[in-house]
């Protein structure tokens, strides 16, 4: 869990100084990726919304190389399904953190 608790933290304070830097500049716009629901248990799923195509492709290698890291270190497997990205935790806990992380 030491990996997660640290990558956890660190997300977290980034997304706090670019949320507030977003709503200084008044910057409000729709995430281009989002996380599917229900997504329960050890399974997170996201789909990816963008309509340009190659901001698509862009923001799907991102997701895939996230799972391809998460995979590398045994703590999940993944697959494409079109536009979605599932990733399988190895337990729960991981998943819930992920989950959470997302939708701040």
């Amino acid at each position: 869990m030491g990996i997660f608790a640290s990558f956890s933290k660190g997300f977290n304070a980034g997304k706090e100084r670019a949320e507030n830097q977003s709503y200084r500049r008044n910057d409000l716009l729709d995430c281009p990726v989002e996380l599917v629901e229900p997504s329960v248990g050890n399974v997170v799923e996201f789909k990816v919304t963008e309509k340009k195509e190659f901001y698509a492709q862009t923001y799907m290698r991102q997701i895939i190389t996230y799972a391809k890291c998460l995979e590398r270190l045994g703590e999940a497997k993944w697959e494409i399904k079109g536009q979605n990205v599932r990733i399988v935790f190895q337990n729960e806990e991981n998943a819930r953190i992920t989950r959470r992380n997302w939708k701040k």
